[in-house]
């Protein structure tokens, strides 16, 4: 995070390079079209973003970026009770916790999201983590009668506890599964290059697609199911991503860089739930876990790894149920 360097006029962010960056310019999404940075409306509207860019001249542009919630799909599950949020993880969708939302709908109103650039959301950029925040909190808004509890996992936990930091008026409750708001080492790089290689031109089933992946070195079966399961019909016949792959892979570095900063804190209820055999939050990170969320109780499953609803189900609904119900 830290201090973002000034915005530059308008006229030298007009600058372009000879040969340079690829970006999408969408009006509706450049400062050019709102309110000019460091007018009462933009700045200190939250929605006006400096930008940084670097091009291949070696000139940085510095811009204004507007940003635009999108509106989220989503999947509910009850009818009565209090509202649950649940936001899943990267390369994931809403599917991934249907299990989950049914279960906790006999009791509760769960609302499964999909996150943009993930499942039946819309397909946009950028992608930070400010953008999944306005999303998710745009949708409370637009959607809920009040604040509401929130499971998030992996990426959609990230989401979640920037959130609940942010925007504390809208979280009644929180809880993260294995998820922490350190940065890390980036993950998945092999991943993504291998899914980027598949040539969805010519793909012949998911099969195919999952051989090409196991040719180039991901030998987990369920990992490679669950990457394939983000490939979806064309109209023709063809096949396609559901996801945005091209900016969940160029956002890979920032998604697991630190995302709070050292004032940000949510004094609610909060659970962190973690796999005993996860390496995503290590015991390392629980003292800053515990000055952004004084509250927070740690549960840790044993015999689970990352994926802790789908490992230990019973175990899981076990640790998340009685919290939502206090």
């Amino acid at each position: 995070m830290g201090g973002q360097p000034s915005v530059e006029t308008e006229k030298t962010a007009a600058v372009r390079p000879k040969g340079g960056i690829q970006r999408q310019d969408h009006q509706a999404n450049d400062c050019r079209n709102a309110p000019q940075h460091g007018s009462p409306s933009c700045g200190e509207s939250g929605t006006c973003q400096p930008v940084v860019e670097r091009l291949e001249t070696g000139m940085i542009l510095m811009h204004c970026r507007w940003r635009m919630p999108v509106e989220l799909h989503h999947v509910s599950q009850g009818d009565s009770g209090t509202e649950v949020l649940i936001l899943h993880g990267l390369l994931g969708s809403s599917r991934n916790w249907a299990t989950v939302a049914r279960e906790l709908g006999a009791r509760h109103r769960v609302h499964a999201l999909d996150l943009r650039n993930h499942g039946s959301s819309p397909h946009t950029e950028p992608f930070t983590y400010d953008d999944l925040v306005d999303d998710v909190a745009a949708w409370i808004e637009r959607h809920c009668d009040g604040p509401t509890a929130v499971i998030g996992h992996s990426l959609g936990g990230k989401t979640a506890m920037f959130l609940a930091c942010r925007h504390p008026d809208l979280v009644v409750r929180l809880a993260v599964v294995d998820a922490s708001p350190c940065p890390t080492e980036p993950r998945w790089q092999r991943e993504f290059d291998a899914m980027r290689a598949i040539d969805m031109q010519g793909l012949g089933s998911r099969q195919q697609a999952e051989d090409f992946l196991q040719q180039r070195g991901i030998d987990d079966w369920a990992f490679r199911k669950f990457l394939t399961s983000n490939i979806e019909r064309a109209e023709g016949g063809s096949y396609r991503w559901r996801i945005n792959l091209r900016a969940l892979h160029g956002s890979l570095p920032r998604i697991f860089e630190a995302m709070l900063t050292p004032g940000d804190r949510f004094d609610g209820p909060t659970l962190l739930i973690r796999g005993g055999d996860s390496t995503f939050v290590p015991d390392a990170d629980l003292d800053s876990i515990r000055l952004h969320f004084p509250r927070v109780a740690v549960r840790t499953i044993a015999g689970a790894g990352h994926n802790v609803h789908a490992d230990t189900p019973r175990e899981f609904m076990d640790a998340v149920a009685p919290f939502l119900a206090t």
